[in-house]
């Protein structure tokens, strides 16, 4: 499926009610951590995004944009509508249109069909920051397991029907938390439960995503592969209901790999079941995208404390950062 620009998806009335701004080099459009006033959209010139580490007052460059009609500030769409980074006009001008927060709030509650579209393709914007941050951890050491010959991508047998048993997987899930017991019942029906052998690769970075994969038990690596080939451990997930590959949806390129390190039962949801839930219910899709939105919100908080850690060599300021 094709996106549209969210300068498409916003049309009509309420694009109208947008407020132009130039701004100059230097322009803070939103601090991380603080609450949201305004949900903006680049027009023209450059911004920079940072993860701030007010520990020790600093500032790491994790990204930066300058394509027409890119999402700032799309963190703040999920309560409590804080600011997943700094945000800051790279540029000696920069031109933008803004919202205040609430009045699109309200205007895509009331337009779920719009507000479903809007949510995809700021997804597609949100999820490459987690890969460009991610670089910043190369050289970082991978977790410790014993060298296997990899088997073929998007491996697994298949095992037999339990409706049951995936129920009581989502309802455990954190992510599936938010999701009303219905919605549950009706992810159960669509899901599958496979197998998979050690160092059995669940995606793999390039390749098209095939379906969505939550971890019933085992323990699974998910890494961004450089250019040079080194491999950047982003995280090792052992917990069950885990939701593995978000930052790529069935029909999407894979952005990174998930390998199993012992062998492990996961649940996956395969790229047809997911587009029919997306077109038959609007309402759960909504509510999936924006969990994905919370997900990545939170990975780059992670990100934040293994940055502190790497680029300063204090571990506790990074467990604090955790906690917090």
């Amino acid at each position: 499926m094709i996106k549209r620009g969210l300068d498409s998806v916003l049309s009509g009335r309420f694009w109208d009610q947008r407020e132009e701004l130039t701004t100059v080099r230097g322009t803070v459009l939103s601090d991380q951590f603080a609450k949201a006033d305004y949900f903006y959209l680049l027009q023209e010139g450059k911004v920079n995004l940072y993860i701030t580490l007010e520990e020790i007052g600093k500032r790491i460059l994790v990204g930066s944009c300058s394509t027409k009609n890119a999402p700032l500030g799309w963190s703040a769409i999920n309560a409590p509508s804080r600011h997943a980074t700094t945000i800051i006009v790279a540029s000696p001008q920069a031109k933008l249109v803004r919202w205040k927060l609430k009045e699109l709030l309200d205007y895509l509650n009331a337009n779920p069909l719009i507000q479903l579209e809007f949510l995809q393709v700021v997804h597609e914007h949100s999820k490459k920051l987690v890969v460009h941050t991610s670089r910043f951890l190369d050289n970082t050491p991978a977790p410790n397991h014993e060298p296997c010959e990899p088997l073929p991508a998007e491996g697994g047998v298949t095992l037999g029907p339990s409706q049951e048993k995936a129920l009581s997987m989502l309802r455990k899930s954190p992510f599936f938390e938010v999701f009303e017991e219905a919605e549950l019942e009706r992810f159960s029906k669509v899901i599958i439960r496979k197998q998979y052998e050690q160092e059995q690769f669940v995606c793999r970075q390039g390749e098209p995503c095939s379906g969505i994969f939550l971890l019933d038990r085992g323990d699974v690596s998910i890494y961004f592969t450089t250019r040079d080939g080194s491999q950047v451990p982003i995280r090792q997930v052992t917990g069950s209901g885990y939701l593995l590959g978000w930052l790529a949806l069935p029909g999407e390129q894979n952005l990174l790999s998930a390998k199993v390190n012992t062998p492990s039962h996961l649940y996956m949801m395969p790229q047809e079941a997911f587009n029919t839930l997306i077109q038959e219910e609007p309402k759960l899709a909504i509510t999936f995208y924006k969990r994905v939105l919370w997900l990545i919100t939170v990975q780059l908080q992670t990100l934040r404390a293994r940055l502190i850690a790497k680029k300063y060599d204090q571990e506790w300021l990074s467990i604090q950062a955790l906690l917090q």
